[in-house]
């Protein structure tokens, strides 16, 4: 299953990670390659268990029961498939407890080696958690040196991106967004790699100033915005900065976080405090509109919702239509893909459209209108108000809302429609 590059692969990851295991998608199966199995003995290494048995096992005996949720969506993630390809590396956060019953932390990172194969690399991360914040990062950072460059190329997030010695940087990795960022061509990125560039011929290319570069030097992090070249969408890094010095030659070691749905949560939260200042009797909840007569559009305090992706207007549309009902994902799937049966390619694609439903409604400081259980997701009735629901009331003064259309935008809505005729009968 490992051929020899990807081993030399694992080999220099175990330079960084405690734990690696190989999961075999095909066989169902997952054995220990580096590390002591998670607290399991020792004569387990290599041995290929049985994947659904060992993943019920860590999390019944190893995991925190306030981690296992998050664990288990991790693991479902991988064993529908879900997991990417090599440079959008999947991660979790969770605890266990050890033998001495010492609680530690764990991030676990998924990489897929090919498509029947992934890996999963664990690293303690205990003093980093029991440390502030920005020593925490800082000292990720420490010990990183040789092995990294074939470790982090084609990784991105919370892996380490440059390399910066006597003032020439040896970028670590390639992506269409960094090479966007820096106005750089993959070809040439691919050459910076091999050869490196003085700092100031490459910063002069992007949007970020020397001064800037030296003030992360000295603050040890920095937070910058830039467009995802993928989705077109606002998105923000916060970079992290070590210095480590050997022989009086000092060596910059400079790692990128996407921070993106924190910044835009904690960015919303401040929206919302602000008005709660200006108007504590008017809740933004409370000005939650949902339209559904004609076309359907979702408006706070009589501002519309911007939906950046169709298909998850669409789902949330059929959430209001459902009523606070809950809807799995093969139902809505069938809804959104009418053609298209459920597979792994169309659970994937569902679940990513439900993520950026979330993420908007994140944004925008009302994702608590939506409740997801076991995968299956209801809108919350009482959280909102809409021209469907006052008109089903039969309160008086909702009786001319109705006009003969109903969420136009969408074929499947007609059934709903009908019975809204009928009801005029």
């Amino acid at each position: 299953m490992i051929d020899a590059a990807t081993n030399a692969y694992i080999q220099a990851l175990a330079q960084v990670y405690n734990e690696i295991f190989e999961f075999d998608l095909e066989a169902r199966t997952v054995r220990c390659l580096h590390g002591h199995f998670m607290g399991m003995a020792q004569t387990m290494r290599s041995i290929r268990l049985v994947m659904d048995d060992s993943v019920n096992y860590w999390l019944e005996h190893l995991i925190l029961p306030e981690d296992r949720a998050t664990v288990r969506e991790a693991f479902d993630r991988l064993i529908a498939g879900e997991i990417p390809a090599v440079g959008k590396p999947s991660q979790v956060e969770f605890r266990i407890r050890s033998s001495s019953q010492k609680i530690r932390y764990y991030l676990g990172l998924f990489v897929k080696v090919d498509p029947a194969a992934c890996i999963l690399c664990c690293c303690d991360i205990s003093k980093q958690r029991e440390a502030e914040a920005l020593q925490r990062e800082n000292q990720a950072l420490k010990g990183l040196n040789q092995h990294m460059k074939a470790i982090v190329e084609g990784l991105t997030d919370g892996m380490l991106a440059f390399e910066v010695t006597n003032d020439l940087v040896m970028p670590l990795y390639i992506s269409d967004n960094i090479c966007d960022f820096f106005s750089i061509s993959r070809d040439t990125w691919m050459n910076i790699m091999k050869q490196g560039i003085p700092i100031r011929d490459f910063l002069s290319q992007s949007n970020l100033t020397y001064e800037a570069y030296l003030k992360l030097l000295a603050d040890g992090s920095a937070e910058f915005n830039y467009i995802d070249v993928s989705s077109g969408n606002e998105m923000r890094i916060r970079a992290i900065s070590n210095t480590i010095k050997n022989d009086d030659v000092e060596t910059h070691h400079i790692m990128l976080y996407d921070i993106t749905e924190k910044y835009r949560s904690e960015l919303r939260l401040s929206q919302l405090k602000s008005s709660e200042r200006d108007d504590c009797s008017d809740p933004t909840r409370n000005g939650i509109y949902i339209r559904t007569f004609g076309y359907f559009d979702v408006f706070i305090d009589g501002k519309p919702i911007a939906f950046r992706h169709e298909k998850s207007k669409e789902l949330f549309a059929l959430l209001v239509d459902r009523r606070g009902g809950f809807v799995s994902s093969s139902d809505a799937i069938g809804f959104l893909w009418e053609d298209e049966p459920v597979t792994p390619v169309t659970l994937a694609r569902y679940r990513k459209v439900a993520l950026r439903l979330r993420n908007l409604l994140e944004e925008y400081g009302i994702a608590d209108v939506i409740e997801a259980v076991d995968g299956k997701r209801r809108i919350i009735p009482e959280r909102i108000r809409c021209d469907l629901y006052d008109y089903l009331s039969r309160d008086a003064q909702f009786a001319s809302l109705f006009n003969g259309s109903y969420l136009s935008n969408y074929s499947w809505a007609e059934i709903t429609l009908a019975q809204l005729l009928d009801s005029q009968h």
